[in-house]
């Protein structure tokens, strides 16, 4: 006898838009993001606080010594994608940015909350 399938109910996944991959929906990942532009003194770190507050996601943003902005965020791969992309594309802050730098780092660990570190 073989394994029954229920073809009715799709796996829920998740594909990484990145390198179109597929992960199991669930699957928690963890980025540093580095964004340069016009991204210190317009209230870029505030605005990314506020928006993940719609999202399943924790983490810290940044002020760095060089005028970019760090921000380091944890969620499941779906959520994460969606908050970055919300950040990126479609929010009021999404024109200040000129260059994104982004990789896979660690989970965070004790992460709670999403904060603006100093």
């Amino acid at each position: 006898m073989g394994h029954s399938i229920d073809k009715q109910t799709p796996a829920r996944c998740t594909v990484d838009k990145k390198t179109g991959s597929r992960l199991p929906s669930g699957h928690m990942i963890a980025k540093r993001v580095i964004f340069s532009g016009r991204v210190q003194g317009v209230g870029f770190r505030y605005s990314t606080k506020e928006i993940a507050t719609g999202f399943d996601v924790v983490g810290s943003v940044k002020n760095m010594p060089d005028g970019t902005v760090k921000m380091e965020i944890m969620g499941e791969a779906e959520e994460v994608e969606e908050y970055l992309s919300e950040v990126t594309e479609e929010s009021a802050i999404s024109h200040f940015i000129k260059e994104i730098q982004s990789e896979e780092i660690a989970l965070l660990k004790n992460a709670s909350g999403f904060r603006i570190s100093s």
